[in-house]
């Protein structure tokens, strides 16, 4: 893993992307950056976003850490701890910390009806932050740190956006949630990768350097 960010175009297309949205989130708040995207709603694109959405559930993270087996032991540890902590910190901040942030569906209720894609169940309750956005980030910023090539690398933090315009599109999430969600799945990544490269010696044991391929 790489977690020189010098080169990883992945950390400088994702700023310029805080940035945009940023500013859009400051001058339109809340109610209104969500509504923006839900008033153009398209029944196709909507039912493309319900099944692309799991792209940020825990087991496709948790089958891309399996699939990480058979590279090396080493990434998969990696992904896998990149996975359980950001989840767990997500699941903290949801349940614990912003236990009052209601999502689009009761923040909407008895005052504008909204529209929802057929065939998503839409929760009522934890909206902050996105849970599937911080974990799509986590994954695909990790994927960033494996690969020099830039073309890769953008097409990572594509798919990771595109996740997070899913949650918002299906009426999972404010656009807010997401964009807090994305900054913890990164920041958190990144820390996770920076230990695993400076403060271990994992990545230089035989056992580590091995995979389901070459255990044997």
């Amino acid at each position: 893993m790489n977690t020189n960010l010098k080169n990883n175009i992945f950390i400088y297309l994702y700023a310029v992307f805080l940035l945009v949205i940023g500013f859009f989130l400051f001058f339109n708040g809340k109610e209104e950056s969500f509504l923006v995207l839900n008033r153009n709603y398209n029944i196709y694109v909507g039912q493309f976003f319900r099944f692309y959405t799991h792209v940020g559930d825990g087991l496709f993270f948790i089958g891309f850490v399996l699939i990480m087996l058979f590279v090396n032991y080493y990434y998969a540890l990696a992904a896998l701890t990149c996975y359980a902590i950001p989840s767990l910190v997500s699941q903290l901040l949801k349940k614990v910390v912003f236990t009052n942030f209601f999502r689009p569906i009761k923040y909407f209720e008895g005052k504008i009806v909204i529209n929802t894609t057929e065939g998503v169940i839409n929760h009522a309750y934890n909206s902050f932050p996105s849970g599937h956005t911080l974990t799509a980030f986590a994954m695909f910023f990790f994927l960033s740190l494996l690969t020099s090539n830039k073309l890769l690398q953008s097409m990572y933090l594509f798919c990771a956006i595109l996740v997070a315009i899913s949650r918002v599109y299906i009426a999972q999430h404010f656009v807010e949630d997401t964009y807090f969600g994305s900054i913890i799945g990164v920041v958190l990544a990144y820390i996770i990768c920076f230990a695993f490269n400076n403060y271990t010696k994992l990545s230089k044991t035989k056992f580590f350097q091995k995979s389901l391929l070459t255990s044997h």
